[in-house]
């Protein structure tokens, strides 16, 4: 009954439609970068134990999390930039931006330099005039 009103209520409601539509790709976007970030064997799980599987889901989960949280600081600090060079943006052309940017070295050698002092994180508030900030 509840499946039936809510296909109903889908079919008529445009905007619940776009919605919907808008949350799966952003679904289906992450889904997207997860593979690529565990490209690894095809990312085909070859252990056959259960928490061994896990374990490597998991942290699958976490390095594309790590690497989405890099690219929104990298875009938001560069975002900041801009706004002090001058520039100006909208809210709503700055939320087409995606941190499902494919753009780190999988692959490559890098470097931890453990004495170097981290970089302060970048909360964008500064971005927008008072009325066009993102809640």
């Amino acid at each position: 009954m509840v499946r039936t009103q809510y296909l109903l209520e889908y079919l008529h409601d445009v905007q619940l439609r776009q919605m919907v539509n808008a949350q799966t790709v952003k679904s289906e976007s992450y889904n997207d970068y997860l593979k690529w970030i565990f490209f690894y064997n095809n990312g085909v799980i070859a252990d056959n134990l259960q928490y061994a599987q896990e374990k490597i889901i998991e942290y699958a989960h976490l390095l594309s999390n790590m690497a989405i949280f890099y690219n929104a600081n990298e875009m938001t600090r560069i975002l900041e930039e801009l706004k002090q060079e001058g520039h100006s943006f909208a809210a709503e052309d700055v939320g087409h931006l995606s941190p499902f940017r494919k753009g780190i070295n999988r692959t490559g050698y890098f470097h931890l330099d453990v004495s170097r002092k981290a970089m302060p994180l970048h909360s964008g508030e500064a971005l927008f005039e008072e009325e066009q900030k993102i809640e």
